[in-house]
């Protein structure tokens, strides 16, 4: 057996002085170590939010529902309409009942008449003029379908108006991926869709949107004032002719760096803070003052930078909405005449 070296001797005085200096780690070591693992443990979160970006942004489209936007209600029309690069849109849509057309006093409020010579058949054989109804295009949030917001996209219907509720590509029983570029494209696409029916007043085409559905009506709205500058003064090219925004984001830059994520890994930015200065109508935001999805802030700052935009501060979160639909009636109202 081999002998241990005796601490009271030379040997072992020196192995015990030994023994700390081997156990010690530099404060500097440490540091290094410490960023070493700090950083990795950052790059893989970072990648995990860059993969999983499509599925936090469009959750529903990563969902089951094949039945999904099929069965539209009595009285609501599901609309099928080719996009422009091929994909299949679906829509359901319902023009005002007659009980609330009847109640608007005349063209002058929210209706107006087509033009001289414009008429429509009865089943009787009667040709009377045609009415052209205002219309609102409505854009759910990222967890909705049509079918779980079609309730609520209905009470336009109220004041006299036509409502179209689009589905996101994706989502319910629709193919195709999701994304900024597409869902804007498709959200066009259908407003050139509404503006060419004889019975909707295409100058009155206003744009509902909440949450996620804020952003693409902004971006929308943006994309058909830039279209009909692009085509001249003259241009008849239908453009939005007011927002109401629900608890939307700044951008979806700003989203990504309050989750310490860098906007550069983002596949779909949705700046509307950018976007909103430039369209010059009328804007209704709304915004819970609890929301914690997306911080009240968001809607504050692009009121900051919209002249046009008016501004309520809500005491709930993203959710839990209040009852504001006379406020917003009374906004639709104003900005229709």
């Amino acid at each position: 057996m081999r002998n241990l070296p005796d601490g009271n001797s030379a040997e072992g005085a020196a192995a015990g002085a030994a023994a700390p200096r081997r156990a010690r780690i530099r404060p500097a070591r440490l540091a290094a170590r410490v960023a070493i693992l700090a950083t990795a443990a950052y790059v893989t979160y970072a990648t995990m939010m860059w993969w999983a970006q499509e599925r936090l942004i469009f959750p529903r489209a990563f969902d089951h529902h094949p039945d999904a936007g099929e069965s539209p209600p009595s009285g609501v029309t599901r609309v099928s309409l080719r996009m422009a690069d091929g994909a299949e849109g679906v829509a359901w849509f319902s023009l005002p009942g007659a009980q609330a057309a009847a109640s608007l006093d005349g063209a002058a409020d929210l209706r107006s008449a087509t033009p001289a010579g414009s008429a429509i058949e009865t089943p009787e054989g009667a040709r009377v003029a045609a009415i052209r109804h205002p219309a609102v295009v409505y854009f759910h949030g990222n967890d909705d379908l049509i079918d779980t917001r079609w309730v609520v996209a209905a009470r336009h219907r109220d004041w006299g108006c036509a409502v179209l509720t689009p589905e996101y590509r994706g989502y319910g029983a629709l193919a195709g991926d999701p994304s900024e570029a597409a869902l804007v494209a498709d959200g066009v696409r259908w407003i050139d869709w509404l503006a060419a029916r004889e019975d909707i007043d295409p100058t009155r085409i206003g744009i509902h949107g909440l949450s996620l559905g804020g952003a693409v009506a902004i971006q929308v709205a943006g994309k058909l004032a830039e279209r009909a500058a692009a085509g001249g003064g003259g241009s008849t090219l239908p453009q939005a002719r007011w927002l109401v925004i629900e608890a939307t984001l700044q951008s979806m830059d700003r989203i990504a760096h309050e989750r310490y994520v860098p906007a550069f890994l983002l596949r779909h930015h949705f700046r509307n803070d950018r976007v909103l200065p430039r369209i010059g109508i009328p804007v209704l935001l709304l915004h819970g003052v609890h929301d914690t999805l997306i911080p009240v802030d968001h809607a504050r700052q692009l009121h900051a930078v919209s002249p046009t935009s008016e501004f309520v501060e809500l005491d709930c979160d993203h959710v839990s909405w209040t009852n504001e639909w006379p406020r917003i009636e009374r906004f639709i109202r104003a900005a229709n005449r």
